[in-house]
């Protein structure tokens, strides 16, 4: 199972692992292959992370899951204590390949032909849909 910014390395791991995997259930993710242009959400949450080092986890959540009770949402906030904690999040999204040369757009992109020309397993994908309030 691959979900959001998991499915960037997870989908290369069936390329170095056939045997492993039979089925695939992928979740609002996709393979970066630096082919393409990011779309502007992407964009604005990138310069967003950049121009906010410390980022309010929970309320970053909310804006997505905006049915969160705040006992939740604090409990998104937990592992993030301060902004040392802190430096993954605000790396990932730069790691993102968005260019042909970017790191791990190559292996992304063989990880695609691989699946389009050899994957004989399941794969169920569910992608969902931005809600409008």
């Amino acid at each position: 199972m691959a979900q959001d910014w998991g499915g960037l390395i997870g989908l290369t791991l069936p390329v170095e692992m056939p045997n492993i995997f039979s089925k695939l259930i992928l979740m609002n993710t996709a393979i970066g292959t630096g082919e393409g242009v990011p779309s502007p959400g992407f964009k604005a949450f990138r310069d967003w992370v950049n121009k906010n080092p410390d980022i309010d986890i929970g309320r970053l959540i909310l804006r997505g899951t905006p049915i969160l009770t705040p006992e939740e949402t604090r409990t998104y906030d937990a592992p993030f204590p301060d902004i040392t904690y802190k430096a993954g999040v605000r790396r990932f999204p730069k790691l993102v390949p968005t260019v042909y040369d970017a790191p791990g757009a190559e292996i992304s992109r063989q990880a695609r032909d691989w699946f389009q020309k050899e994957w004989s397993g399941e794969s169920f994908m569910a992608v969902g849909m931005q809600i409008q309030y």
